[in-house]
């Protein structure tokens, strides 16, 4: 009865919480893929997370307000349910640990607010996203094991396999863990059947994959219809470049990791949560504290191995949820054993359990309040709206980077705008999603390679192969991922370039588009958005280096101003670039330094991505606003490599 009261309680707490902040339309980053692709029920990124696509779509169905806030609420559905659980096990599991009866239901209620109330939780269930349902699945793996009995091992197979068609990355990084929590939890038997009984199905998710890709969805991210590339999907291999570091990275994502923690769940949480693994040590519990440790290392090992981790992506607090939860565990113990200490000593005890739990709470609460948006999310819906509307007619938009692609997508594929325009991922493309979008339609020229790309490098050379095989319809691209062939005969239009095909009799001019983004995102709509400031404010970064580097000064320097008064960070590049030419320090181009410039871009093409940083590491210290130089480090930078910029400094 308690466990269920505690459950309930606090499921109930997380999900009004997740609501409040939960947004309405689109979000940014996966969110609107998700968006783009459960509509026309689509294929998403590696690893294609088939389980969450049929979940997600079933969540669809629910009639309140449009798509996205539908995958929202699923996502406030799943982060609710993981912090009930996390409560209902720590309860349980805590009074195990001290060795007595029954439940300790505030080591469960802290367990289970703490994790709830975090950043790293919240984020996730408050838009469309894949992390939480994986935490519910890892979390209902556990109380399988704790409350089964001797069928607790089977029956957690049941919620793994599932798992492993969302995230199976993050189900590897827990099994260590999950290995060392079962020990002595029963015969292994029925676990060793069930698993062989559903393994069929737990990998059969992923026949999804080329059965719905088979039938030309209008988003197929990679189109996995042979065997090899259903592999390739199935096992992310894409991403394999991002695990490229060296000893001075690994221990900067350590450092970052600890203060992904702090920030996360706070430093009082984290000194509770010593105490718990304190009494786990004097209990002689080891079996309990090695399947903490293992949570915590094993399942960090994806993300601080990383070569191109950030701390300020959400996706990697989805990635730390099963860590932080074992701390938010241990925290719980703590807490309790402070309470009982000081039970014995003073009749304060209630006192201090109720701002024990205010404190520990309330740090994470106050971060998650102070990095939500509010509820009204409006930025990418505006620039989506902002993309298709300056497309010329006919149109075929190559967009790079997922705060392009993805809005826009969902806007055209789901929301049916611009039906006469053609969205498509620049990063994703490749020869068979070509193929894809020509039988779908698509005007774009079939091409062959006369050479194999270099690993990560196939979309800037079919770019280049179907331009110079000639299109007879406008070709628009933004500022990610362009070859440098490209760089010098794009033509501005709306919020993109033009690169081929013939100009629209009368574009949308740089002046319209800009003050429809001004007037929605600075005037009285206009909430705190921080990614979106920041993806407008580099798309006026990147579009003020292109008329500086053709010598505009005046067009330059409005441009860095509008971006400049977009981002309250004042570390972001555009601010020290409009004080630079404000100034007469930075003069407008062209500049000694553009031919080796091109001549990095040339190495990165050539997939000598070594010598292209080297090379383009001395001309960001000669020239560190050098706007074609800024484009290629961030190139470089999705590739696994790393320029000596300001931008990409810790």
């Amino acid at each position: 009865m308690i466990r269920e009261r505690l459950f309930y309680g606090v499921a109930g707490a997380v999900f009004l919480l997740n609501m409040l902040l939960a947004a309405p339309g689109l979000t940014w980053l996966d969110g609107g893929e998700f968006v783009a692709t459960v509509g026309p029920m689509g294929v998403s990124h590696p690893p294609g997370q088939p389980a969450y696509m049929v979940l997600a779509t079933i969540a669809g169905l629910l009639p309140v307000g449009e798509l996205a806030f539908r995958l929202s609420v699923f996502s406030a559905v799943c982060a609710a349910g993981a912090a009930g659980l996390t409560a209902a096990v720590v309860s349980r599991g805590a009074a195990r640990i001290v060795g007595l009866p029954g439940d300790l239901p505030l080591a469960g209620l802290v367990a289970g607010l703490l994790i709830g109330a975090s950043p790293a939780l919240a984020m996730q269930g408050g838009r469309p996203e894949l992390y939480a349902l994986a935490l519910l699945l890892g979390m209902m793996a556990v109380a399988c094991i704790q409350m089964g009995g001797r069928r607790g091992l089977a029956l957690a197979v049941v919620p793994l396999c599932v798992v492993g068609a969302v995230h199976h990355a993050m189900l590897v990084a827990a099994i260590p863990g999950l290995f060392l929590l079962a020990l002595g939890r029963g015969s292994l038997r029925p676990a060793i059947v069930t698993t062989l009984a559903l393994l069929p199905f737990g990998l059969g998710q992923f026949a999804w994959l080329p059965l719905r890709s088979a039938t030309l969805p209008p988003f197929d991210f990679g189109a996995p219809r042979t065997l090899d590339r259903v592999i390739h999907s199935v096992t992310a291999a894409g991403y394999a470049r991002s695990f490229r570091l060296d000893g001075a990275q690994l221990v900067r994502n350590v450092r970052q990791h600890l203060g992904v923690a702090w920030d996360d769940l706070g430093g009082l949480a984290l000194v509770a949560a010593a105490v718990g693994a304190f009494v786990l040590w004097r209990a002689r519990r080891r079996r309990a504290l090695l399947a903490g440790a293992a949570f915590i290392v094993v399942g960090a090992a994806p993300t601080a191995l990383q070569g191109i981790f950030s701390p300020n992506n959400p996706d990697a607090h989805g990635y730390l949820l099963g860590p932080l939860t074992v701390l938010a565990a241990a925290a719980g113990v703590g807490v309790w054993v402070l309470v009982d200490a000081a039970r014995r000593q003073t009749r304060l005890a209630p006192w201090l359990s109720g701002a024990l739990l205010l404190g520990i709470v309330g740090a994470p609460l106050l971060g998650t309040l102070g990095a939500a948006n509010h509820s009204r999310l409006i930025a990418p819906r505006v620039l989506a709206a902002a993309v298709l509307d300056a497309a010329p007619p006919g149109a075929v938009l190559l967009l790079g980077g997922d705060s392009w692609q993805f809005p826009a997508s969902a806007a055209r594929y789901v929301e049916r705008r611009r039906p006469d325009v053609h969205v498509l991922g620049l990063h994703m493309l490749d020869p068979v999603s070509l193929a894809d979008a020509r039988a779908r339609g698509v005007p774009l020229p079939a091409v062959e390679l006369p050479v194999t790309p270099p690993r990560g490098l196939m979309p800037e050379y079919l770019l280049l192969a179907i331009l110079h095989a000639g299109v007879d319809v406008p070709v628009v691209v933004n500022d990610f991922s362009l070859p440098p062939q490209l760089l010098r005969n794009r033509v501005p239009i709306g919020l993109l370039h033009q690169v081929a095909g013939p100009l629209s009799s009368a574009p949308r001019g740089e002046q319209d588009v800009v003050r429809t983004l001004d007037d929605v995102l600075v005037g009285p709509g206009w909430v705190r958005d921080t990614l979106g400031q920041e993806v407008v404010a580099r798309r006026h970064m990147a579009r003020g280096g292109y008329h500086l580097q053709r010598g505009d000064r005046d067009a330059a320097l409005s441009l860095f101003a509008r971006g400049k008064a977009l981002t309250t960070d004042p570390w972001n590049m555009i601010h020290l670039a409009h004080y630079r030419l404000d100034t007469g320090a930075l003069r407008p181009g062209p500049w000694p330094e553009d031919a080796a410039v091109e001549a990095a871009a040339a190495r990165m093409l050539q997939g000598d991505l070594v010598t292209a940083r080297q090379e383009l590491d001395a001309v960001l210290a000669a020239r560190p606003l050098h706007p074609g130089a800024l484009l290629l480090a961030e190139r470089l930078y999705s590739l696994g490599h790393y320029a000596d910029t300001e931008a990409s400094a810790p």
